[in-house]
């Protein structure tokens, strides 16, 4: 019987060890401007000091616009080059042209978990007629960590792409995926019945600053109607596609 209560204290000790670990894991801090070398960084960071920082949790959707507005956070564009880094987005999806005189860093959270800063980059096609934001994480010293797509709108139309940036510190992104069109709008208009599925992907943010993929679901491919596209009150979370029980 002895023997067996201090299994059990034991194994309460290692649990409780294990929740300790992953509660500091999950432990948001703030950054600071003196936790930043590189210049351009702190730059940014002084605007946002003055403009507003983004807080967790955010739904990176239509909604998020006008929250910045009850928040009374503004949008500050700081542009920012990186010709290493995916940050284009054309209307043409085979299209690798880039905009980088268009390309901005255009908030800053000051909270995270680990020596990095967290921010959003856009990027907007030579035609302005498609834009694309990438929550980015920066190391201090302004080199990109990693990146990851959270929003996509084609003709100021059709949102492709949408997420939520979860205050644990975990991503879930939702992406409309047209595997046999090169465009999905024409003549500023949905293509007709286009043949779609959807995607939903779950993260979250290691210590490091990277996006580790967590979780994965399959959507049974369908046909969307311009109307489905057009509809700006209907998330793509909220559309009810049916999971597909194979890949």
């Amino acid at each position: 019987m002895k023997s067996y209560l201090i299994s059990l204290l034991l194994l309460f000790a290692v649990v409780s060890f294990t929740s300790a670990q992953n509660n500091i894991a999950l432990e948001k801090q703030t950054v600071s401007l003196n936790d930043l070398s590189d210049e351009y960084l702190q730059n940014v960071y002084r605007v946002t000091e003055k403009y507003g920082f983004l807080e967790f949790p955010i739904s990176y959707d239509e909604s998020f616009f006008e929250n910045l507005r009850t928040k009374r956070i503004r949008t500050f564009s700081h542009f920012y080059r990186n010709n290493y880094a995916p940050f284009y987005v054309n209307v043409n999806k085979h299209d690798k042209s880039r905009n980088d005189a268009e390309t901005s860093l255009l908030y800053l959270f000051n909270k995270s978990n680990g020596k990095y800063i967290l921010g959003i980059i856009r990027a907007k096609s030579p035609d302005h007629n498609a834009y694309k934001d990438w929550l980015v994480s920066f190391a201090f010293n302004g080199d990109i960590i990693d990146y990851l797509p959270i929003r996509e709108v084609y003709g100021n139309l059709v949102t492709t792409i949408e997420a939520q940036l979860n205050s644990n510190l975990t991503i879930n992104v939702q992406r409309l995926t047209f595997p046999h069109n090169d465009y999905i709008i024409q003549n500023s208009r949905p293509i007709e019945n286009l043949q779609g599925a959807r995607i939903d992907a779950s993260y979250k943010i290691t210590q490091e600053g990277k996006f580790l993929l967590t979780e994965e679901k399959h959507y049974k491919s369908q046909s969307y109607s311009p109307e489905t596209l057009l509809d700006k009150k209907t998330r793509i979370a909220s559309r009810g596609e049916i999971i597909s029980t194979h890949l």
